[in-house]
């Protein structure tokens, strides 16, 4: 008999939450093909500039906390952090 996955803590119900609504917000942004909703994407810009912060100050010092330092990950998703956020502010 397997053992049951563990339910998610509120740190990470919150960021799968967050998610779900990036991509909604990000739906919402392009439901008409070849149009942008300048409204929708200032609300999906938002939302990403908050859950990038979030990221960096929760999640990254958490790991690592929990791992030590895994240099080659938290180089990627800073990396990854700084090219959402120079298109969001572009």
């Amino acid at each position: 008999m397997q053992a049951a996955a563990p339910m998610p803590g509120p740190i990470s119900s919150h960021f799968f939450e967050t998610h779900a609504q990036l991509d909604q917000a990000m739906s919402e942004c392009l439901r008409r093909p070849g149009e942008v909703d300048v409204e929708a994407f200032d609300r999906f810009r938002h939302l990403l500039l908050r859950h990038i912060a979030q990221e960096e100050k929760v999640i990254m010092p958490a790991l690592v906390k929990k791992l030590g330092s895994p240099p080659l990950f938290r180089s990627a998703l800073r990396k990854d952090h700084a090219g959402f956020a120079a298109l969001c502010v572009a």
